[in-house]
């Protein structure tokens, strides 16, 4: 793979990865009206999804300290922060699911 090649293919999978970020955070950034969307969204999604991105952000920023020039560990630590973004929110997601469920809680009509 030539440098042209491996340039575009890495500026196709972050353009990829910032629009599925952005269609994550406007689908699972709601308002928490009622018990089960007050578990699912506010502590699933907005609390342990988003504590999980910044601790995962801050590990791969440890991760490159001392190893890398201060561009490539910026440029890892922002790359590693648009990918990861949407897995912790539906990782969130998933966390306040089962929250829900082991609460007894179900999704209003």
């Amino acid at each position: 793979m030539t440098r042209t090649e491996a340039i575009g293919l890495t500026l196709t999978l972050a353009g990829l990865s910032t629009w599925l970020a952005a269609a994550s955070l406007r689908h699972l950034w709601r308002s928490d009206l009622d018990p089960y969307s007050r578990t699912v969204y506010h502590f699933g999604v907005k609390r342990f999804g988003l504590s999980l991105w910044v601790v995962m952000t801050v590990a791969g920023l440890a991760k490159y300290a001392g190893t890398r020039s201060l561009t490539e560990m910026v440029l890892l630590t922002l790359v590693g922060a648009v990918v990861s973004l949407p897995l912790c929110l539906w990782g969130g997601y998933l966390w306040g699911r089962m929250m829900a469920a082991v609460s007894g809680l179900s999704k209003p009509d």
